[in-house]
This record gives structure tokens, C-alpha cells and sequence, in this order.
């Protein structure tokens, strides 16, 4: 029992104490440790697990893992309990629209955090009006408003709110008006339709999406296309590492690391944002001292991270999905490879194929949950829209880049507009076949039980897949090397 083990492991059983904590807070509403000294003793334990790292005090790693994040969330349900007990008041209440408003023909919705009365409130409000496209993230509201019961992650609601003051920090949000700067670019050459769909792959700015578009993605199960995430950022960090890599190693990171918080910035700090700018943070960290994460490392990490941040990502939409898909590909995608092509490369078509599969297997009992529809054809309309998405992005942002020289920008607007109408009618047609949608009534936790089905399965793939892995390395030593001698150390 007093064996050593790597720190490490103190690591990893503390990441998993956050996400049981969380689970256990969130959903029983009980906050055994909220006082600072409890907290203190957590981190004391932590650090003690790191000195003297053997296994009973893994036990205590899982303990402060538990305590810090109970601490963490104590805040988020006190405003929560707040809004509860003063529901139907009406209140006046200052905040900061934390995301993109989105706005539709009916309606404006609004995220406010930064909640102030008399004094500082945790959480967020959800806000619905009449339509108003002035505001813009960064605005400083001052609303007058009923309170209603909260949802989600939302610790409580103002239907119809009476806006009483708006401020415009000056410089404001710098981030922000150089992304309304470019879009408007792009929307110069583009229709209103094709510039939001090629804004949504850019930027992620599903909150200009027409709402007809936006129902029919999500339908066909393409919503994830027009969500900025990893994908945007590997190819700034692809593009950066290879580019000033050339110039030092430090220069790679340096450059990398600027451009990651630059993009979140631009794109804002949603949930799954978030997770992607702290994976492609760790992964350069990572790269630059010559080392890589295990997949399940550092999903447990970041994990853990997003939700110190804020507790309660673990019941948001776009939290749920970004990991389930960010898992499907980093953990079964591999797998699958490895089991159906071997030590091959797949071509674009099976590795868009074994992707998609990938992160939907993981995706559908979250989207049943959320939306009790599931579309049986989603796979085909993935595999005629994602193979481009890369070409749409990259002529999309040429577009806006060559807004000086107009001539080119026309060209590469026309380009954009030929492939994002295409993208545009793939998703019109497939989202109007609705012989191919499963519907169920939504937030039936049943469906959390298809997980029981789909681990074994992601479980006995990963284990063929090695299988085969080590079968085709012996081989290859076996024909190479010959039949190993008895004296020899195997490699």
C-alpha cells in the first residue's frame, strides 16, 4: 500500500474529485465546505499528495479535488437561491452582456453576468425582448424587469426587461470591433445567408444565422460546422508552428500562444471556446518542451480547469457537446483508423467518415436529451459538407483580408459564393427531409443510458485496434530483422 507512484496519478484522481464534486453539488444542491479554511486545507493536501505520492493519498487528492470545487460552486448557487427567493419582484439590476446577443425578427436574448444591486451577485440572467441589434457583448446594462425561475445554467430570468441605461466602455472591447470590422468585409460580397453560414465557419457566429438556417442545421445535425472551436484554432497554430518554427522554437510558441487568446477574444470566452483555447495552450506547452498529452490526460485536465472556472459548464449545451465530440475524435476516431486501415493513411473521404462517426456516437444522447430529435441522414449530409469546410474557411477570410484591393476580394467573394451556396442547399434539402428524423419528447435522462451500449463498444474498439497495432509491429520486426534471438531485448 506504500508504494510510490508518479505524481501524476495525485494529478489525475484530483481532476476526477473536481468532476465528482461538481456532479454531486450541482445536482443535490448541497454545500457541505464553504468556509476558506476548508478551502486552504484542500490545497495543503493537494501539495502533501505531490511530496509524498503513493496510493492512500490518492484518496486524499480525490478529497481536495471534491472540497475546492464544492467551495467554487457554493457562489454559483447562492445566486442562484438569491433569484429564487425574489422571484416575481420586480428588481432594477446592472450586468455585462457576456456573449453575442442573439437576435432573431421576434426577439433579442441576452446573457448578463457581472450581476450588480447593492452588492456583487453570482451567476448569469437570462434576458428576452423585443428585437434590438444595437447591443453588442461588452455592453453595460442597466434593466428593469419581473424575476423568473432560472434554467439551465442560468441562475434566474427577465421576460421583457425595461432597458434603463447602456454604457460603451471606451476603448471597450477592441477583440470585438476588429471582428465587426472584418465581418462587415466579408458581407460586402456576400449574401445575407452565404456571409453568415462562412462567418459561423470563420468566427463562430451563429448569432447572425438566420433562424430558418439555424433550425435546419441543427436538424440536420451540422450545428457543430458554425461553432469556432478546436478546428479553428489548430489551423492558426498549424499555420504559426510551421511558419515562425522556422525561426526558433520559443518563436513558434510565443506567436502561437498570441494568436490562441487573440482568436478567443475575437470569438468570446463561450464554453466551448474555452475548452479549445486551454487544449491548444497545454498542447503547445507541451510540444515546445518535446512531450505530448494522453488524450484522456488532458480532457480530464481541461476539464477540470473549464469547471473551476465555472461550475456550472457541466450542464451547458455547448460544454456537453465540445467534449463529447473533442473525445469522440481524440479517443474512438484513432481507434477506428487503426482498426479499419491499419498503419494506412486514410483518404479525406474515411477520415471525415471516421471522424463524423466519432463525434456523433458521443454527441446523440446529449442532442436527444437537449432536443429529442436525432436525423438518420446527419452522417451524409457531414460527409458532403465537411470535406470543403476548410476551403470555404480559408476563401471566406480571403474575402475580408483583400477588402483593400477590390478586384481580388471580388473574385474570392464569388469563389466563397459558389462554395457556400452549395453548402447552403445541401443543408435546405436535408434539412426538409423529416421522413429521417427521430423525434422523442427532450430532457428524458433516459437516453443517458445509450452510453451504457456506446462505452463498451468505444472500449472494444480501442482494444482490437492495439491489438492489431502490436500484431502489425511484430510482423514488421519479424520480415526486417528476422526471427528474434533468444538473447535479444525486445524493442
Amino acid at each position: 500500500m506504500l508504494t510510490k507512484i508518479h505524481p501524476s496519478y495525485s494529478l489525475v484522481i484530483f481532476l476526477i474529485g473536481i468532476l465528482a464534486g461538481c456532479i454531486f453539488t450541482l445536482f443535490t444542491r448541497q454545500i457541505f465546505i464553504a468556509s476558506p479554511i476548508w478551502l486552504v486545507f484542500a490545497i495543503i493536501a493537494l501539495i502533501i499528495t505531490f511530496f509524498r505520492p503513493i496510493i492512500p493519498m490518492l484518496i486524499l487528492s480525490f478529497i481536495s479535488g471534491a472540497i475546492i470545487i464544492n467551495y467554487r460552486a457554493s457562489f454559483d448557487l447562492a445566486g442562484q437561491d438569491y433569484f429564487n427567493n425574489i422571484t416575481g419582484e420586480t428588481i432594477t439590476i446592472t450586468g455585462t452582456i457576456s456573449e453575442d446577443p442573439d437576435t432573431s425578427d421576434t426577439k433579442t436574448t441576452v446573457r448578463l453576468s457581472n450581476l450588480k444591486t447593492e452588492q456583487q451577485i453570482p451567476g448569469t440572467l437570462y434576458l428576452q425582448m423585443s428585437p434590438n441589434r444595437e447591443l453588442q457583448r461588452s455592453d453595460q446594462l442597466t434593466i428593469t424587469g419581473k424575476i423568473s425561475q432560472g434554467f439551465g445554467t442560468f441562475a434566474g430570468t427577465i421576460y421583457r426587461p425595461t432597458i434603463k441605461n447602456i454604457v460603451r466602455p471606451e476603448p471597450g472591447d477592441i477583440p470585438l470591433k476588429f471582428r465587426n470590422w472584418f465581418a462587415g468585409n466579408i458581407k460586402n460580397y456576400l449574401s445575407d445567408e452565404e456571409s453568415a453560414l462562412g462567418l459561423g465557419y470563420l468566427l463562430g457566429m451563429r448569432s447572425s444565422l438566420p433562424d430558418g438556417l439555424d433550425e435546419k442545421l441543427r436538424i440536420v445535425g451540422l450545428t457543430h460546422i458554425i461553432v469556432a472551436s478546436g478546428a479553428n484554432l489548430s489551423i492558426l497554430i498549424g499555420f504559426s508552428r510551421k511558419f515562425f518554427g522556422k525561426i526558433s522554437r520559443f518563436t513558434g510558441l510565443f506567436i502561437s500562444v498570441f494568436l490562441v487568446i487573440g482568436y478567443v477574444g475575437i470569438v468570446g470566452l463561450a464554453p466551448s471556446m474555452t475548452r479549445a483555447g486551454l487544449v491548444s495552450i497545454l498542447s503547445l506547452l507541451a510540444w515546445y518542451v518535446g512531450r505530448e498529452f494522453r488524450p484522456w490526460r488532458i480532457l480530464l485536465i481541461v476539464a477540470g480547469l473549464t469547471l473551476l472556472i465555472n461550475p456550472m459548464y457541466i450542464i451547458d449545451l455547448g460544454w456537453l457537446l465540445s467534449f463529447a465530440s473533442f473525445a469522440g475524435i481524440l479517443i474512438l476516431g484513432p481507434a477506428l483508423t487503426k482498426f479499419f486501415y491499419g498503419d494506412k493513411e486514410p483518404k479525406i473521404i474515411g477520415a471525415t467518415l471516421l471522424e463524423t462517426i466519432s463525434a456523433s456516437l458521443l454527441c446523440t444522447p446529449i442532442l436527444l436529451f437537449f432536443f429529442g430529435n436525432f436525423s438518420f441522414i446527419s452522417l451524409l449530409a457531414n460527409l458532403l459538407i465537411l470535406p470543403t469546410i476548410s476551403i470555404a474557411m480559408a476563401i471566406s477570410f480571403a474575402t475580408g483580408l483583400c477588402f483593400f484591393i477590390p478586384p481580388i476580394a471580388q473574385v474570392f467573394g464569388f469563389l466563397s459564393h459558389l462554395l457556400l451556396s452549395y453548402h447552403l442547399s445541401i443543408v435546405n434539402f436535408f434539412g426538409e427531409q423529416h421522413l429521417f428524423l427521430l423525434q422523442i419528447p427532450p430532457n428524458q435522462p433516459q437516453v443517458f443510458f445509450l452510453y451504457l451500449f456506446i462505452i463498451p463498444l468505444i472500449y472494444v474498439t480501442i482494444r482490437k485496434s492495439r491489438k492489431q497495432s502490436k500484431l502489425g509491429r511484430k510482423i514488421c520486426l519479424d520480415t526486417v530483422n528476422g526471427p528474434p534471438l533468444s538473447a535479444k531485448r525486445p524493442l
